[in-house]
């Protein structure tokens, strides 16, 4: 995989994840569960991203 793709997945299955739970689960450990890992996800993504532009070879 290519570490310029990797971020983008992240931050796409991030907001994908989070405009499913919040469109088929509305409460719950599962809402919060999925909720809390696109979360994850989207930040990771962002901080690679970042990371990634301040730090090109």
């Amino acid at each position: 995989m290519n570490r310029f793709i990797l971020p983008h997945m992240y931050l796409f299955f991030g907001i994908l994840l989070f405009i499913l739970a919040e469109n088929v689960v509305y409460s719950g450990t599962l809402y919060a569960i999925a909720i809390m890992i696109s979360i994850i996800c989207v930040l990771v993504g962002l901080v690679w991203n970042i990371g990634l532009l301040l730090y090109r070879e």
